[in-house]
């Protein structure tokens, strides 16, 4: 039977998830979390918080800010787990889940595994089965999945971990600067000659109110150096299907590309690239140059992964405290 659904999500609603992919040996090991003791408001002691060890992929979010504090503590007052975030460079990270078990170190939770690799762990009792847990401790879990996941996380009866369970939304999106469309007194764009609009006026209508022309209508986020992110983020807007493979009129499985309205797509695209509303480095930049120029105070809205600019929009903060990229979708 194939299995595609990845394992291991994370899910912070309910802190006892942490219980399933933690100890090095399988199901009657004993727990490696380490208890926090609290007191009250009263001067009795409180609940012990279980300290939870979660590793994943660093994208440049630790920073040691009090905002992350904020974060910690909201996710405690709500689940009772102290929720420690292990942030690991993305080509260094499964050398480390395979030090932290090997080693025994604590490792409770392993968001986005794949399944073979999910299973490949559990068969070596460096995860256990979570039947037990879910059905004791979170039910609801089961209630709020899609029942045919859970036989694909399930081996030998024994579900292994926390099906993931995609949608039809996506996390490429577009964001736009509000308060350059407050300072040129213009609306949201809801069409994409709305947002064209708006693109024409960033460029040529001095939004930041800096005196100079050297604002920048839009930028695509990722580095990658092809259109990838505006496929993503635009073709919805061209093509029935998206940047998905659809059914031809013959009923033949075609890639979007074959769509006669990817054309459109690239036109417009061109057009606007033309006129100057798009980076014209965006092919050849890499993520921390666009995030350098998003510190600067000159990209009037950002197109692809919603999290990967942060960086720089923190920066911009600093200095333009009431900047602010709102994410829209354009009808």
């Amino acid at each position: 039977m194939k299995k595609s659904v990845a394992t291991g999500t994370i899910v912070l609603a309910l802190s006892v998830l942490a219980l399933g992919c933690s100890t090095s040996t399988k199901e009657g090991a004993s727990s490696t979390l380490t208890p926090l003791k609290q007191n009250d408001n009263n001067g009795g002691a409180k609940k012990e918080a279980a300290k939870l060890v979660v590793i994943r992929t660093n994208y440049g979010f630790q920073k040691g800010t009090p905002m992350e504090d904020k974060v910690h503590d909201l996710i405690q007052a709500k689940t009772g787990a102290n929720v420690q975030m292990l942030f690991v460079p993305g080509d260094q990270i499964q050398n480390k889940i395979n030090l932290m078990l090997s080693s025994k170190e604590q490792l409770d939770i392993i968001p986005g595994l794949g399944y073979n690799r999910a299973l490949e762990l559990y068969k070596s009792g460096a995860i256990i089965g979570l039947n037990k847990l879910i059905d004791t401790v979170a039910p609801g879990l089961k209630k709020n999945i899609n029942p045919a996941l859970w036989e694909e996380v399930t081996v030998d009866g024994e579900i292994i971990g926390i099906p993931s369970e995609n949608n039809t939304g996506s996390a490429y999106n577009l964001q736009i600067r509000s308060d350059w469309l407050k300072n040129l007194n213009m609306q949201v764009p809801v069409t994409i000659a709305d947002y064209e609009k708006v693109l024409d006026a960033f460029v040529n209508l001095d939004p930041a109110k800096t005196g100079k022309k050297d604002t920048i209508g839009m930028i695509a986020n990722s580095g990658t150096s092809d259109i990838s992110e505006f496929e993503q983020v635009f073709a919805p807007y061209f093509m029935k299907a998206g940047m998905a493979w659809y059914l031809d009129q013959n009923g033949n499985l075609v890639p979007p590309e074959m769509d006669p309205d990817y054309k459109n797509f690239l036109a417009k695209m061109a057009e606007w690239h033309k006129k100057g509303y798009i980076w014209k480095d965006f092919l050849t930049a890499k993520i921390d140059q666009n995030q350098e120029i998003v510190a600067q105070n000159k990209v009037g809205s950002m197109v692809g992964w919603y999290s990967k600019l942060y960086r720089g929009y923190e920066k911009l903060t600093k200095m333009v405290p009431e900047a602010n990229y709102q994410m829209i979708m354009l009808q």
